[in-house]
């Protein structure tokens, strides 16, 4: 745990110098935020740039505190989860800042005709499938899993409720990845929401069943 630990902690690190490295050569007023299919709607300081690496730390530290003190079952699972959104975000950051600096004088971001929103959704849908392969490590705990009323009843109900929610995560996130490789802007976002809430509905209504299969 101590060595995974360091490597989401230098992926922390890594991402404050690779924004710190990519805010020094950046005009002083840079693209801050863009639309759906990447024009940009916002001009401001390079400096708000820093809210990626803090986001970061932030959420870092939350999956830390959540490993240090949570369930010692699931400590490595957290651990991996802390690796992996960091690995995420790094990503993220990246891909953004070399928009920014790529900015046409047209007034769109987008890098090998990929817009910001693509890359987003096709970093959801990679965030789904890995989530989808933690969920069945997870252990009955009071913080992370498909939690409801009747997963958390029993020890079994929840065992399967986690399986069948990987399952059900890994096959939306591979959705979620050709939508966001065929679609952009607005029609891949609202795909990427109804993927999201039937996906939700159906873990939901998949703890109900195995609690009725086995406790009822």
């Amino acid at each position: 745990m101590k060595k995974a630990s360091f490597v989401a902690g230098a992926l922390i690190a890594l991402q404050i110098v690779v924004t710190a490295v990519f805010v020094s050569i950046m005009p002083d007023e840079v693209p801050v935020h863009v639309g759906l299919f990447g024009e940009i709607d916002r001009v401001g300081s390079r400096y708000e740039n820093f809210v990626l690496p803090i986001l970061s730390l932030v959420f870092g530290g939350l999956f830390f505190l959540v490993a240090r003190y949570g369930e010692m079952s699931n400590r490595s699972v957290m651990v991996k989860l802390n690796i992996g959104f960091q690995l995420f975000m790094l990503a993220f950051s990246t891909f953004w800042f070399l928009n920014t600096m790529a900015a046409s004088d047209a007034g769109t971001t987008s890098m090998f005709g990929w817009t910001v929103t693509k890359f987003a959704v096709l970093i959801f849908g990679a965030i789904f499938i890995f989530l989808g392969n933690m969920l069945p490590k997870l252990s009955m705990n009071s913080v992370a899993g498909v939690r409801t009323s009747w997963s958390t009843s029993n020890e079994e109900v929840w065992r399967r409720t986690q399986r069948f929610s990987g399952y059900a995560f890994i096959a939306s996130g591979l959705v979620v990845v050709a939508i966001g490789l065929l679609l952009d802007g607005t029609p891949s976002i609202l795909a990427l929401i109804a993927i999201l809430i039937l996906c939700s509905v159906v873990c939901v209504m998949a703890s109900y069943v195995f609690y009725k299969r086995i406790i009822m």
